[in-house]
């Protein structure tokens, strides 16, 4: 019996996303300002240092999983949201 070997290229790892580490205040401020939807997406991006939109979308991911772990965290965010969604709604 033969064996045949096949060869194949050896690709590296796809490296997460990177993300700023925001604190759950900035990720509340960042999440108020896209859920209004005032400001350009590529705009928001600059702003918060999220490099494109992979790094968007590892940011959201983290939190989600961050804020399910942690139903007190949760609760706080859901409070400032509310709260920067207002002060942005009045001052915008």
């Amino acid at each position: 019996m033969l064996w045949s070997v096949t060869s194949r290229a050896c690709e590296p790892a796809a490296s997460p996303p990177q993300y700023p580490d925001l604190s759950l205040e900035q990720y509340a401020s960042f999440s108020a300002e896209r859920d209004l939807g005032r400001t350009e997406p590529g705009e928001l991006r600059r702003k918060y240092v999220l490099a494109d939109e992979a790094a968007h979308r590892g940011l959201e991911e983290h939190w989600r999983r961050r804020l399910q772990a942690d139903g007190a965290a949760g609760q706080r965010f859901e409070g400032l949201v509310a709260s920067y969604r207002a002060w942005l709604e009045q001052h915008g």
